[in-house]
C-alpha cells in the first residue's frame, strides 16, 4: 500500500487493485465516502496499471503514480500517462528543475519536459534495479537497489557507485531500499 493525505485532507490509498480516494468528511458508506480509479485496457485516460507502487506529491494538489507498467500523473480529476514503457516502477523523484527520476527493475530513466510532455531516456549509468531515489542539495540523485547505492550528478552525467567494498551491501540481504533527506 501506499498512502497519501491532499491538502484538502483526502486520503489516497494505492494498491495491487487500483487507487482509492477516501474522504474523511464523508460518512464511510455514504456516496462520495470512497471512490475507486482503475486500470480500463480501453481507455488511456484511465491507470497505466492497477498494481500501485507509490504515491509521490506534485504540486497543486497533484501526485505521481508509480504503477507496474506506468507512471501516471493525476491532476484535476485527470489521469495522465507520462511514463509507458511496460517498466515495473519501483522508485521516482522529481528533481527541483522539473527532471522526472524513474526506477524500475532494469536502471533509471531520466525524463525531460519538453513541448508539454516528457521525453525519457534509459541512464547509461545507473543500470541495475533501482528501488529508491532521492534528490541531495546539490542537485545530485541517489540511488539504491539490492546492489548497492549510486551518486549520479546529472550536471556531469557520470555516478559514483558504492557498494559491499563499501560497507553498504551484505550478500544476505537485499540493499538499500529506502533514502530519506532532512528538510
Amino acid at each position: 500500500l501506499s498512502i497519501y493525505e491532499d491538502s484538502t485532507g483526502n486520503i489516497w490509498v494505492g494498491t495491487f487493485v487500483g487507487l482509492n480516494k477516501i474522504v474523511p468528511s464523508i460518512p464511510y458508506g455514504d456516496d462520495g465516502s470512497v471512490t475507486r480509479y482503475s486500470h480500463n485496457p480501453g481507455d488511456s485516460n484511465s491507470l497505466g496499471s492497477n498494481g500501485i507502487h507509490l504515491i509521490y506529491p506534485e504540486i497543486d494538489n497533484a501526485f505521481w503514480l508509480a504503477t507496474f507498467g506506468s507512471v501516471d500523473l493525476f491532476a484535476n480529476g485527470k489521469i495522465e500517462r507520462v511514463f509507458k514503457k511496460g517498466e515495473r516502477v519501483r522508485a521516482l523523484t522529481k528533481a527541483k528543475d522539473g527532471t522526472l527520476y524513474i526506477g524500475t527493475d532494469r536502471g533509471m530513466f531520466v525524463g525531460k519536459r519538453s513541448s508539454g510532455r516528457f521525453l525519457f531516456t534509459k541512464s547509461k549509468t545507473v543500470l541495475q534495479g533501482v528501488l529508491s531515489l532521492s534528490q541531495d542539495k546539490l542537485g545530485r540523485i541517489w540511488a539504491a537497489g539490492s546492489w548497492g547505492l549510486a551518486c549520479y550528478d546529472p550536471k556531469q552525467d557520470i555516478a559514483i557507485h558504492f557498494g559491499e567494498l563499501d560497507g553498504i551491501v551484505e550478500p544476505s540481504t537485499y540493499g538499500a531500499q529506502s533514502i530519506a533527506q532532512s528538510k
